[in-house]
């Protein structure tokens, strides 16, 4: 038993001619229209732009009403905290002190959230970004592993 095979070049080569012959034979007929995948993506990407733009446009209100939700945390966190701060004066504890004990607890809040965010929020985009190169809607954004390697060595530092 013989297998022949073709190089890349001899296969590609045949599937435009192929493709030359198939437009021969549909350009008679008004009724058929003969679109390859190549010619399908070309044909869409401009509605693939506004849908990216689309999408950009709704994170960036989600990312403006976090920031807002976030503020407004930590204002009713600072007024429901009064008389904590009153106990905690009363027993010494000076303004900076109290000061310094809010920041680190908005920092630690901060770091939850960033790690978070590394463990499911980069690999659950990039998983949406693979998909929807799989599905021929490509952002050109190149996420790579050292990348992910890189945000992750960043937050645990």
């Amino acid at each position: 038993m013989t297998v022949h095979t073709q190089s890349k070049y001899k296969q590609k080569l045949n599937i435009e001619i192929i493709e030359q012959e198939l437009k021969l034979l549909v350009s008679d007929n008004r009724d058929v229209r003969l679109q390859t995948l190549q010619d399908f993506i070309v044909e869409h990407q401009s509605d693939n732009r506004a849908g990216f733009t689309l999408a950009y446009a709704i994170a960036a209100i989600l990312w403006i009403f976090a920031v807002i939700n976030q503020i407004n945390l930590t204002v009713t966190n600072l007024l429901s905290q009064k008389q904590e701060m009153g106990t905690l004066k009363s027993i010494g504890m000076t303004n900076k002190q109290l000061k310094q004990a809010f920041m680190m607890e908005g920092l630690f809040t901060t770091l939850i959230a960033l790690l978070i965010t590394a463990v499911v929020g980069i690999p659950g985009g990039y998983a949406i970004g693979i998909f929807l190169k799989n599905a021929g809607m490509s952002t050109d954004l190149y996420f790579g592993c050292c990348f992910y390697s890189f945000c992750c060595c960043y937050v645990y530092a």
